[in-house]
């Protein structure tokens, strides 16, 4: 009872092991996880089929059915191992953008708030104020904006929306244009913003509307984490 007698590869990869080295051994020894233990053990206790989601380290995540079955008079269990790894992953860095995009939110909207109220209380009045506090509502715009974007892509990708679309494409065709975009941001921002692209570039295969959002978004958060004064150089 409790004998392995059949494993496939895809299960012995998520084990660590070898078909070789578990062919009639327990399941306990094979699995060596008290999680997977217990879950055969409940299922047959109960005589009926158990799912668990079980966390195999730092490397697997699987979702795990254990299934008891009769034939010709023989009882056994059919283990199925479901590896949800990625999707766990995934959700995770979701959760972390998400939560990450929310703190972030605050500080541009404490700002336009503040902004707002000192013109109200009488900056509206002294035109050399005014015109620094409309900049900064304008830069704080921006990164409200920035983090729309951020979302919608968000969206798309979920959504299964966002296909390649590779093409031999010029390196300037996809770095100027983001750069150029957000050479207004870091005037703002009193950064320096220089590109740098070597004449005699080949080619590259991409998805030039995607490969712009991955320069935006790096060039963008340079920007913002340079101090004034600072420089950013986009460099290919």
């Amino acid at each position: 009872l409790g004998l392995v007698r059949l494993i496939n590869p895809a299960a012995c990869r998520l084990l660590k092991t070898a078909e070789g080295e578990t062919l009639g051994r327990p399941f306990a020894a094979v699995v060596r996880h008290y999680n997977l233990i217990e879950l055969w053990q409940r299922c047959h206790a109960q005589g009926r089929e158990q799912v668990e989601a079980v966390d195999l380290g730092s490397e697997f995540f699987v979702q795990v059915a254990v299934t008891p079955f009769q034939e010709r008079g023989a009882a056994g269990y059919v283990v199925i191992f479901q590896d949800l790894t990625q999707v766990r992953r995934l959700q995770t860095m979701r959760r972390d953008f998400i939560s990450n995009l929310s703190h972030e939110l605050r500080t541009p909207l404490a700002s336009l708030r503040a902004v707002v109220e000192t013109l109200q209380d009488g900056a509206l009045n002294d035109p050399p104020a005014a015109e620094r506090f409309l900049d900064r509502m304008e830069t704080e715009i921006d990164s409200l904006t920035q983090m729309a974007e951020e979302l919608l892509e968000l969206s798309r990708i979920e959504s299964g929306q966002v296909a390649l679309r590779l093409k031999p494409s010029d390196v300037a065709d996809i770095v100027l244009p983001p750069v150029e975009r957000l050479s207004t941001q870091a005037e703002r921002y009193g950064v320096q913003l220089d590109v740098e692209i070597a004449p005699d570039l080949p080619l590259v295969l991409a998805d030039v509307e995607r490969m712009r959002q991955v320069v935006s978004n790096l060039v963008h958060n340079a920007i913002k984490f340079t101090p004034t004064g600072g420089s950013v150089t986009v460099r290919a």
